[in-house]
């Protein structure tokens, strides 16, 4: 297994920081995370990009996954041929990153649409960056994120790890698989071995974090401490067999309240070494 972070976990540190820390604490990879923005340009230079790819690798480490927040347009040809171009740009940063996957979440969709129409668009989507994909060597990791402003889960009984089961099982597309966030799963109510029987064939790497619930609704906590079967989750992709990427979301981008990423980081590392 190789241990990776999110960089959620520390925006206050400069990226030269964050390559140094991942070395110092024992970290495989970085998962580049950065803010949202207007457009990804102005999130991340070109050449910004390619001068942290060289110093990651020079530093021995891999790069998991690179995420800005962008969306896979789910909608008609028209409508999706614009943020189809975003994403062609992020899978260019991605490479100058060093990065084996773009994360990308299923964009939203409306009520009216039916899944099954959905779940077409997106295979056209997908399908349409197949060439983009194959020019830069990048992956595409879809996220578990729940983009709906309305919930699909409850009205149809239709979670995101069933959509994306359901758009992506006549797809000949190797290069696009599913990043499984637990949590994210948990904020639906989907269970882990339900989300596991709905992406295990599109597994691409996993991203563990815990989580507690009481009335005011579930929050982060320490691995270990929760109620997320972190355990199982391992057991899920392989345990001491897994080979793949392991990534740690702490999102202090979120919750500047959050324990700090020095201490969390190690903690981590404790934590993982019985899984390896």
């Amino acid at each position: 297994m190789k241990v990776a972070f999110s960089t959620a976990a520390c925006p206050e540190w400069t990226w030269d920081e964050v390559i140094t820390k991942a070395a110092d604490f024992g970290f495989d990879g970085i998962e580049w995370r950065f803010p949202e923005g207007p457009d990804l340009r102005s999130v991340l230079s070109r050449s910004l990009a390619a001068e942290i790819g060289t110093a990651t690798v020079e530093a021995g480490l891999g790069v998991p996954a690179f995420d800005c927040g962008l969306v896979i347009p789910i909608g008609p040809e028209p409508e999706r041929l614009p943020l189809l171009a975003v994403v062609s740009d992020g899978l260019e940063t991605a490479r100058l990153l060093r990065a084996e996957r773009l994360v990308v979440a299923p964009g939203p969709y409306p009520e009216l649409v039916t899944d099954a129409e959905a779940a077409t668009w997106l295979g056209a989507a997908l399908t349409s960056l197949k060439g983009a994909m194959g020019r830069t060597g990048v992956r595409l990791a879809l996220d578990l994120k729940r983009t709906l402003p309305w919930d699909r889960a409850r009205l149809r009984a239709k979670t995101c790890s069933a959509f994306l089961n359901e758009a992506l099982w006549n797809l000949d597309l190797p290069e696009v698989g599913v990043q499984w966030d637990l949590g994210e799963s948990y904020l639906e109510g989907e269970r882990a071995d339900q989300v596991w029987d709905n992406v295990w064939r599109w597994f691409s790497y996993l991203q563990i974090r815990d989580m507690d619930e009481d009335k005011s609704g579930w929050r982060n906590v320490d691995l270990g401490t929760g109620k997320l079967p972190v355990s199982f989750a391992l057991a899920y992709v392989g345990g001491p067999k897994y080979t793949g990427w392991t990534s740690l979301n702490w999102d202090r981008q979120a919750d500047p309240s959050l324990a700090p990423a020095d201490e969390v980081l190690a903690a981590f590392i404790r934590f993982i070494s019985d899984y390896q």
